[in-house]
């Protein structure tokens, strides 16, 4: 690998390119704070749901060696129920927001806007994967914002996520391998 004098590689994960819904807005220092504080802190139904996952997490373990076609349809149907109780922690105005084209890791995304953020602004982010629609609700900062080339207007928007609970980012993390998966199986096998 060839190395370039004064270049550092700042990712830590693997990135992709991927479609999802995504709304951003940008949020004044109160402002972030106050959402730090809620992203936080879970929600009732959150708190409601997190004794039964960890009941749930040890059955598994069981299931997984006695059986495992029983332990993965669990495991489907604790998703779905993740992906509902995110729904209604405030996901449905995200079902209307555009559907936007995304450079996505674990750490960030990049995205074309059509206005620019100054850098070190900070953004609440919400976005919905396809075709699931798991939502992700969390803030980020603005590391960079390029003017697009000439022929095309907007800017590039790079930030980094501040705040991702730890499902979010396993979910995340999950998410990118999958992608990278099928991009590897549609490309030519050489001989």
């Amino acid at each position: 690998m060839t190395k370039i004098p004064g270049f550092m590689e700042r990712r830590r994960y693997f990135r992709i390119e991927d479609r999802v819904r995504l709304r951003l807005s940008l949020l004044t220092a109160e402002e972030c704070q106050e959402r730090l504080r809620v992203i936080r802190s879970p929600s009732p139904l959150t708190s409601a749901l997190m004794p039964l996952r960890q009941r749930l997490s040890q059955t598994l373990k069981t299931l997984v060696v006695e059986t495992p076609e029983i332990a993965e349809g669990m495991k489907l149907l604790d998703e779905k129920i993740e992906i509902l109780a995110h729904w209604l922690d405030g996901g449905q105005d995200i079902s209307e927001a555009p559907l936007r084209s995304v450079s996505l890791s674990a750490n960030g995304l990049a995205c074309d806007v059509v206005e620019p953020f100054a850098t070190q602004s900070h953004l609440e982010i919400r976005l919905a994967f396809l075709p699931s629609l798991r939502l992700i609700r969390t803030l980020a900062r603005v590391v960079v914002c390029d003017p697009l080339p000439a022929h095309a207007k907007g800017y590039r928007l790079h930030m980094v996520f501040l705040e991702l609970g730890e499902a979010d980012r396993e979910f995340l993390i999950r998410h990118v391998l999958h992608r990278q998966g099928e991009w590897l199986r549609s490309q030519p096998q050489e001989a």
